[in-house]
């Protein structure tokens, strides 16, 4: 066996527990066809569960495919992911998470951890990678925090990024808006998020300096593109038909769309998700195009961020 110090990042697939066992009332033909599943076969819900399974693992087989630091091991709807390398695991946190909304349209959480695991050296990896120890406990007891497709971390996790801040400047440049405390106004507890929307795996691999003002701009307009596809994609109409999935989709709308986030103002902010009728790919596409060439986005004026590019000028 081999214990180290490592960073975890745990996957859950949102509402996947009530499909495969039928309890979410009043999915409907056109939910089914969005995944190319026949709702006219008996138990059409499991076909709906397996399909959603097979894109999943393929989004995970493609992210070792394009990070190969990482070490994998699926577990039917959720994955564990695991690098003794901080930042390479943060590329495939970004990757994974912009895949599964963006492009599968399928609603998931995260958790985050970093600290002692414990793997078996050289082993044969037939029924999937092994891993246990402290930090996976916690990444996997963080993901369920907060609602939404979101990341909730402990705070050994940003402590090690900064301990590895001379690999780490593109996370350094947005820490401010990417670390997320909240605090409860009915109990005071805190909940700590990481906040993987801000950006994609590429500014993580390729920025090399605080993002400029157009920058920020395209990023944001990047981010509510993400929040069209949780209001209007047809794949994720089924998460709205179960009071869980309304309220997962609602919270991830609105945390997705917050204004002022990287200093940025625009005018889409929402919580609103949309019904059935107005649920389609053309409609995703509309509102991206609309997102893409709006010309209201204000960089709001804020002296941290001038004296960051003052800096890097």
């Amino acid at each position: 066996m081999k214990t180290y110090n490592a960073a975890v990042f745990f996957i859950d697939i949102l509402g996947f527990s009530f499909l495969t066992k039928g309890q979410i009332q009043g999915i409907t033909e056109k939910d089914y066809e969005s995944w190319g599943v026949d709702s006219s076969v008996e138990h059409p819900y499991s076909y709906l569960a397996a399909t959603i399974l097979i894109e999943f693992r393929d989004a995970l087989l493609s992210l070792k495919n394009q990070v190969p630091g990482l070490n994998v091991a699926q577990i039917s709807d959720c994955a564990f992911i695991w690098s003794a390398d901080v930042v390479e695991l943060l590329k495939g946190v970004h990757k994974l998470m912009w895949t599964m909304v963006k492009e599968k349209g399928i609603l998931c959480r995260g958790g985050l951890s970093y600290g002692e695991i414990v793997t078996i050296d050289n082993s044969n990896n037939e029924l999937g990678a092994f891993v246990v120890g402290d930090a996976v406990s916690r990444a996997a007891k963080n993901e369920s925090k907060l609602k939404g497709p979101r990341i909730t971390m402990d705070m050994e996790f940003p402590r090690a990024i900064w301990n590895h801040s001379a690999d780490a400047k593109s996370i350094e440049y947005i820490s401010h808006d990417l670390f997320h405390e909240i605090q409860s106004e009915i109990n005071m507890d805190v909940v700590d998020e990481y906040r993987w929307y801000l950006c994609d795996d590429e500014f993580i691999k390729s920025q090399t300096c605080h993002p400029n003002y157009n920058q920020r701009i395209e990023l944001t307009k990047k981010r509510l593109t993400l929040a069209n596809v949780l209001k209007y994609h047809p794949r994720m109409g089924w998460n709205s038909r179960g009071k869980d999935g309304l309220v997962h989709l609602q919270a991830g709308v609105q945390a997705i769309s917050k204004n002022g986030l990287l200093g940025v103002l625009h005018l889409f902010e929402t919580q609103i998700v949309m019904d059935d009728d107005k649920r389609s790919v053309g409609h995703v596409n509309r509102l991206d195009a609309k997102v893409m060439g709006d010309r209201y986005f204000k960089i709001e004026e804020k002296d941290k961020w001038n004296e960051a590019l003052t800096e890097c000028d």
